[in-house]
């Protein structure tokens, strides 16, 4: 299934902090058909604290926007379908929005740092 985008939002000085965990700690919390991606046999964790400006509707106007406030995102890497890689925290917002792809589906997300 093709979605399109549907908003932007641009990330203003976002921090992006990581952590190795052992994959046999890790591999538990993470559900079925995903695969923790790894590097140099540990998976990571991370979090990205930023503040979010320029937030709008994709059809929105640029005069108007939701406002900024601050993210903070959790995350995991994983490997999804045909090897596609991409944070788990992407995979989940695009579930709950509806988006489950096909086989051939490969997660992405575009942002920009400003």
């Amino acid at each position: 299934m093709d979605v399109p985008w549907i908003g932007i939002q641009e990330w203003d000085k976002p921090l992006f902090l990581h952590w190795p965990v052992p994959y046999e700690v890790l591999r538990p919390l993470v559900p079925e058909p995903f695969v923790l991606d790894t590097f140099d046999g540990q998976a990571w964790v991370g979090i990205v604290p930023f503040k979010a400006v320029h937030t709008k509707p994709r059809w929105g106007s640029d005069l108007v926007t939701l406002g900024s406030h601050f993210q903070l995102n959790f995350r995991t890497y994983i490997r999804f379908l045909r090897g596609a890689s991409c944070s788990i925290s992407q995979r989940l917002y695009q579930q709950q929005a509806g988006c489950t792809g096909g086989e051939d589906d490969v997660p992405s997300v575009s942002s920009r740092s400003v």
